[in-house]
């Protein structure tokens, strides 16, 4: 077995696990722009809930 054969599924691994990192600090980014939105009234747009483990 050449270490080419072994590499590619690691590089599959490292580049999919680089890419749900980024998507995940894209989505806590886009999230708290969101919940940072204020009406004209003043009051937020959204209302995070908490980050408390599920029960």
């Amino acid at each position: 077995m050449s270490s080419d054969t072994v590499s590619r599924p690691l590089l599959g691994e490292v580049v999919r696990d680089g890419a749900r990192q980024i998507l995940a600090a894209a989505l806590r980014d886009d999230v708290a722009a969101t919940v940072d939105e204020v009406h004209e009234s003043g009051h937020r747009l959204l209302a995070r809930n908490s980050l408390r483990a599920q029960r």
